[in-house]
């Protein structure tokens, strides 16, 4: 029983550690497209 849920345990936290990885390269993704939107459009206003 001990084994079982510390086995469970770690593989949550191993989860989480990908998801948190995930949603971080998203947002920089998002973020960076965004910003490079915003640049190019005031270049070419500019």
């Amino acid at each position: 029983m001990i084994r079982k849920s510390f086995t469970s345990s770690l593989y949550l936290d191993r989860w989480l550690i990908i998801l948190r990885a995930i949603t971080g390269i998203i947002i920089v993704k998002y973020g960076l497209e965004v910003f490079s939107r915003s640049t190019w459009r005031g270049i070419r206003h500019g």
